[in-house]
């Protein structure tokens, strides 16, 4: 038996992932695309998949949740974060020293959030913060 001919290609793809406060954030792209004649329908599906791939993990690289944009990173994304992240810490930590704060500072100094010193080392290491939803073009 031969295979049929194949016309269209219907292929979606979605991604959903935690936002790390007991809720998730979900893209979902489906594509519909007729084969032509000269076209084969596995490579176009392997072009419509990737295209997918892309918007819905662009999507959600612009998440306003840390923990979402966070899943999405690649190892050495992963590494110069947190690298850029210590040396704002450790940088801070250094003036603070240098400035002879009170051994109450020094407590206080201890509880610097995690956000604060990732919000620095976003300004040393990425410039600019994720662009959110509503600005992106």
């Amino acid at each position: 038996m031969t295979d049929p001919e194949i016309t269209a290609v219907k292929l979606s793809y979605s991604l959903s992932l935690s936002n790390g406060n007991y809720g998730s954030e979900r893209v979902e792209v489906s594509y519909w695309a007729t084969v032509g004649p000269d076209q084969d329908a596995d490579e176009l599906e392997c072009e419509l998949a990737g295209r997918a791939r892309d918007l819905v993990e662009g999507r959600l690289k612009a998440s306003r949740f840390e923990a979402v944009r966070e899943a999405l990173e690649t190892p050495e994304e992963r590494r110069a974060r947190l690298e850029a992240v210590n040396r704002a810490w450790e940088a801070e930590r250094d003036v603070r020293r240098r400035v002879g704060l009170t051994d109450e500072e020094r407590r206080h100094d201890a509880y610097v959030t995690d956000r604060d010193a990732e919000e620095r080392a976003a300004r040393e290491y990425g410039g600019e913060q994720d662009p959110r939803p509503e600005e992106l073009p």
